[in-house]
C-alpha cells in the first residue's frame, strides 16, 4: 500500500480492521505524512443520501459535530480529532489513537471488584462527564469498550463519541425490531435513548451498570435490561446482596440506574459530591429525587396538611412516625421483661434508657433519642423495637443509609411488623428504589390489610412507576376503610390525577370535586381540577379554579403559569403574558413559564424578546440535563431568526 492512490484518503496507509457496526468501521491506519508513521483511528461514517442537496445539508451537520469533537479534544481524557475527509459516499473522521485497553478487559465474569476499585472507575468517569456537560454534549455511547485506560499514564479516557444521530444510523428500537435482534450492549442503554431522546442522565445509566457489572462480577448478558419491569428492583437486589459495596454507595448507584431519568441524578457534578462524600466517608446523606414535574404538583402528599399518620410517599416520608405510637412502647417493655434472667441487670438500664428516651423524643430532641437507643443497643444489641425506633429516627434526620440499616435489622427479627415495613417502603422510595417499596408497602398490608398509610404510599409508588390503574386500586381500596377527612381528600385528589393520565377526565373532575368538597381551602386540588377542566376545553372553568387557588396562596407561582397557558387557549395574549410574568417573577428559575412566554412573545411579534426567553429556558434545560429540552428551546429560536430573515446563530452542540 504504498501508492497514493491506495492510501485512504490520499495519506492514510491501512492497518487492520477495529471494529465494524451498523454505522460502519472504525480502521487502525498509519499517517504517512508524519515521520514514523503515527498511528490513527478513522472512523467510516457512510453517507445516507446521494441527493446534492440533502447531502450539502448533511455535511454541514457534521462539520457541526466534528466541531464539537475536535473542541472536546482539548481535554487530554478525550481522543483529539485531527481531520476529516468525504471519499466514494463516506465520511472519514480521523481521531488520536490511544495505547491501551478498554474497561471490558477488566471486567471479568466470575471476578467482582473491590469497593474501592468500584468507585474509582465511577469517580473517574464522572469527571470527564461533568466536562461534556459543562459544553452540552452527552457521550450517547458509553459501555466498557469506549472507556480506555492508557498505558503510559493509567488514566481512563472516553472514546467513540455518538453525535451523528441525525444521520438515521442510530441503533433505534424500530430498527432493531425489524431486525429481529439486539446488539449485545444493548444493557447499557436506557429507555429513553432507545426512544431516541438522550439526556445527560443516559450517561449516569450507562456507568451505573458499568459499575453493577463489576461490583458483582456478572457477565453483560446476566445483568438486567432496561425493558424488563422490575429491572430497579433487580439491580438494587443485586447490589444489596451480590456486592460488597456499602449501602449508601448502592444507593447512589441505584439512583444512577433508576428507569425513569427524572429520578436519576441530573448532572454528574451532583454525582460526584455524594461520591465524594462516600469515599471520604464524612456521613454526608445522599439527597433524594426531586419531583421533576415542575408545572404542578401532579401527585398530592398523602394528607393536604401535616399529619403524623400518612405522609408523603415520594417525600421525606417520616414526619413524627419515629415515635413511640408508631412502635408500642408497651410491647417493648413486654419484651424487655421477658428476657433470660441473666442479662436482667442490662434489661434495667435498657429499659430505664427507653423510658428516659419516650421524653426526649416528645421533646423533639432527636440526636439526643438516638443517643439514648444507642445505649440500648449497646446492652442489647438485637433489640428490634430500639432497632426500629432508631431508624425511624435516622430517616427523620435525612440518614437513608442507617435507617435502613436499623429498619432492616428489626425487620429480620419480626418480619410481620406493619409499620416497620410501612416506614423502610418510605425511605426505600426516597433513595429511587421504587421496586422495593412496592414490596414493603405489599408486605405491610399482607401483615395488617387495614392500614391506610401503606395504600396511599404504595398508590403514590405505584403512579410514580406509571401503573396509574394500580393506583387507583390503592386509592380506592383506601377509601372503602374510611379514613379521617383529610385523608379522604388526599385519596381522591390522587385517584383523580390518575385517572387524568389514563385519560379518564370525567372521573377526574368528579375525584377532585370530591376532594375540593372534602377540604374546600385545599388550593392544590382546585389547581388540579383547573388541569382537568383544560384537557377538557373547559377553559373559562379552568381559569376560575386558577382563581380560587391563587386566593389560597397567592405566592404559589404554579396557578400563574397554568392559568396563563388556560388565557392563551381563550386568545387573551396579554393575560396570559401577565400571568406568565408574575409566575417568573415568584419563581425566576420557573423553565417552562420563560419557555412558554418565549413562544407567546413570538407569537405577538417580539421576536428579540422571545429569544431572550428561549435563550434562559434552554440554559435552564442545560443545568438540568435535559438534553431535548435544549434542543427543543434552540429549535425555536432557529425558527424565530429564520422568520426574521437573520442568520441562524444558534447550535445544538
Amino acid at each position: 500500500m504504498s501508492g497514493n492512490n491506495r492510501l485512504l484518503g490520499g495519506r492514510y496507509q491501512f492497518i487492520q480492521v477495529l471494529g465494524t457496526g451498523r454505522r460502519g468501521q472504525t480502521l487502525l491506519v498509519a499517517d504517512v505524512h508524519y515521520p514514523g508513521h503515527p498511528k490513527c483511528v478513522v472512523k467510516q461514517i457512510p453517507l445516507p443520501t446521494r441527493n446534492p442537496t440533502t447531502l450539502k445539508f448533511v455535511l454541514n451537520l457534521l462539520k457541526k459535530k466534528i466541531e464539537v469533537l475536535e473542541m472536546l479534544g482539548r481535554d487530554d481524557r478525550i481522543p483529539n480529532t485531527f481531520a476529516f475527509f468525504e471519499d466514494h459516499q463516506n465520511l472519514y473522521l480521523v481521531q488520536e489513537f490511544l495505547p491501551g485497553h478498554s474497561l471490558g478487559h477488566e471486567l471479568k465474569p466470575g471476578h467482582p471488584w473491590s469497593p474501592k476499585q468500584v468507585l474509582d472507575v465511577l469517580q473517574e468517569v464522572l469527571q470527564i462527564l461533568a466536562f461534556l456537560q459543562e459544553h452540552g454534549v452527552t457521550h450517547g455511547n458509553l459501555k466498557p469498550t469506549n472507556i480506555i485506560r492508557h498505558h503510559s499514564h493509567d488514566r481512563l479516557m472516553l472514546c467513540d463519541f455518538s453525535l451523528f444521530k441525525e444521520l438515521g444510523r442510530e441503533v433505534s428500537g424500530r430498527a432493531i425490531a425489524e431486525e429481529g435482534r439486539l446488539p449485545q450492549d444493548w444493557v447499557y442503554v436506557p429507555l429513553e435513548q432507545r426512544q431516541g431522546r438522550p439526556r445527560f442522565c443516559t450517561d449516569h445509566y450507562a456507568l451505573g451498570v458499568i459499575a453493577i457489572q463489576a461490583a458483582t462480577g456478572l457477565p453483560m448478558d446476566k445483568l438486567p435490561d432496561a425493558e424488563d419491569p422490575e429491572v430497579h428492583r433487580k439491580f438494587t437486589t443485586l447490589l444489596q446482596t451480590g456486592s460488597d459495596i456499602s449501602i449508601s454507595a448502592a444507593s447512589l448507584i441505584a439512583r444512577m440506574v433508576h428507569p425513569d431519568g427524572d429520578r436519576r441524578y441530573q448532572k454528574a457534578v451532583e454525582i460526584l459530591v455524594d461520591l465524594n462524600r462516600i469515599i471520604t466517608s464524612d456521613g454526608g446523606e445522599l439527597p433524594t429525587t426531586g419531583d421533576a414535574r415542575i408545572a404542578f404538583p401532579v401527585k398530592a402528599t398523602a394528607t393536604p396538611s401535616q399529619s403524623t399518620e400518612s405522609q408523603p410517599a415520594a417525600g421525606p416520608g417520616w414526619g413524627q412516625r419515629g415515635r413511640w405510637a408508631a412502635l408500642g412502647v408497651g410491647g417493648a417493655i413486654a419484651l424487655l421483661a421477658g428476657l433470660l434472667f441473666f442479662r436482667v441487670p442490662q434489661n434495667m438500664w435498657a429499659q430505664r434508657y427507653l423510658q428516659a428516651d419516650q421524653t426526649t423524643q416528645t421533646a423533639g430532641e432527636t440526636e439526643a433519642a438516638i443517643d439514648r437507643y444507642n445505649r440500648v443497643l449497646d446492652l442489647l444489641p438485637n433489640h428490634a423495637s430500639a432497632l426500629a425506633a432508631r431508624g425511624a429516627l435516622y430517616g427523620e434526620l435525612g440518614d437513608s443509609e442507617a435507617a435502613l440499616q436499623d429498619l432492616t435489622q428489626a425487620i429480620d427479627q419480626q418480619p410481620d411488623q406493619a409499620d416497620w415495613l410501612y416506614q423502610r417502603g418510605n425511605i426505600r422510595l426516597t433513595v429511587g428504589d421504587i421496586q422495593g417499596a412496592l414490596k414493603d408497602y405489599t408486605e405491610a398490608l399482607d401483615a395488617d390489610a387495614t392500614l391506610v398509610k401503606a395504600y396511599m404510599n404504595r398508590g403514590s409508588a405505584r403512579a410514580e412507576w406509571g401503573d396509574d390503574q394500580g393506583a387507583i386500586q390503592d386509592y380506592t381500596q383506601a377509601l372503602a376503610l374510611e379514613p379521617d377527612l383529610e385523608t379522604q381528600a388526599a385519596a381522591y385528589l390522587n385517584r383523580c390525577l390518575s385517572y387524568s393520565n389514563m385519560e379518564q377526565q370525567r372521573e377526574a373532575l368528579e375525584d377532585c370535586t370530591a376532594a375540593i368538597d372534602l377540604q374546600p381551602n385545599y388550593g392544590l386540588a382546585y389547581e388540579n381540577r383547573g388541569l382537568v377542566r383544560r384537557r377538557l376545553n373547559d377553559f373559562k372553568g379552568a381559569i376560575q379554579d386558577y382563581n380560587i387557588a391563587l386566593q389560597i396562596d397567592p405566592t404559589s407561582p404554579h396557578p400563574y403559569y397554568n392559568r396563563g397557558l388556560a388565557r392563551q387557549d381563550l386568545g387573551d395574549f396579554a393575560g396570559a403574558m401577565d400571568d406568565l410574568s408574575k409566575a417568573i417573577a415568584l419563581d425566576p428559575e420557573y423553565l417552562f413559564a420563560f419557555y412558554d412566554r418565549g413562544l407567546l412573545r413570538a407569537r405577538m411579534g417580539l421576536p428579540e424578546q422571545a429569544i431572550t426567553d428561549l435563550e434562559t429556558a434552554a440554559q435552564q434545560c442545560l443545568d438540568l440535563g435535559w438534553v431535548q429540552c435544549y434542543e427543543d428551546a434552540q429549535y425555536q429560536i432557529q425558527q424565530i431568526q429564520l422568520s426574521q430573515g437573520g442568520e441562524v446563530t444558534s447550535t445544538d452542540g
